[in-house]
């Protein structure tokens, strides 16, 4: 069984090395808070564009928030109350956000932390192994935009199984990396919900030939100092 694993493993990266992949995502998230009255609500859900580049040995996604012009303070107004007093959520306001660079090559994990109102950044870098993320590939199919995709999820041991990616793959297009920093699936994501950051993602387009820039796989935001951890493990 492990050597059937290790022989899928490397026919799927050696189709994709074999092409450049770009796609682009259509991407929501819901931040929750709690109310005046104690209560789980939702802010109004924030708009991205996601962004997906490989080439075979490196992979590298990213968005772009779409909701900036709509709140140039940089907060959104959830709660009113009689006398004009306002309870707000801090947005993160960069222009690009969510950096997961992953290479095939060196075995490296790159990612960029933003947190806001208090404005922290941080770019951290990881050692990882081939097969660290644990998926259930499960037998239900749909088609999804022509594509015929089948349905995967992944869990956290560390934190008592929950639930973290449940996601639609097509293993018609053959990747070892997926949009939102997801290794070992059997193809593109498709549609896919990341339960860790109350995100939503479904696929817009893709194109398998067009030419990628070298600078496209390190940002402007790499060129700042790299916090090392020793191995992600999930």
């Amino acid at each position: 069984m492990k050597l059937l694993y290790l022989l899928l493993i490397s026919l799927i990266t050696s189709k994709a090395i074999a092409q450049n992949i770009t796609a682009k995502y259509a991407v929501t998230e819901t931040i929750y808070y709690t109310d005046k009255n104690g209560n789980k609500a939702a802010a109004p859900i924030l708009k991205f564009d996601g962004f997906f580049y490989g080439n075979g040995h490196t992979y590298i996604s990213f968005l772009k928030p779409l909701y900036l012009n709509d709140y140039p303070d940089g907060s959104i107004i959830v709660e009113q109350s009689p006398d004009n007093v306002f309870r707000s959520v801090g947005l993160i306001m960069d222009t690009i956000q969510g950096i997961d660079y992953n290479s095939l090559d060196s075995l490296i994990y790159r990612c960029r932390f933003q947190k806001n109102p208090e404005g922290l950044t941080s770019n951290t870098k990881f050692d990882f192994e081939l097969g660290y993320q644990k998926w259930e590939i499960l037998p239900e199919t749909k088609t999804i935009q022509g594509l015929q995709c089948q349905r995967a999820k992944r869990y956290d041991p560390y934190r008592g199984n929950m639930l973290v990616n449940d996601v639609w793959f097509c293993a018609d297009l053959p990747v070892p990396v997926s949009f939102d920093n997801c290794l070992g699936l059997p193809g593109l994501i498709v549609e896919g919900t990341n339960l860790g950051t109350n995100t939503f993602y479904e696929l817009q387009y893709y194109n398998l030939n067009m030419a990628i820039p070298e600078q496209i796989f390190w940002p402007n935001e790499f060129t700042e100092m790299f916090r090392i951890v020793a191995k992600k493990i999930v």
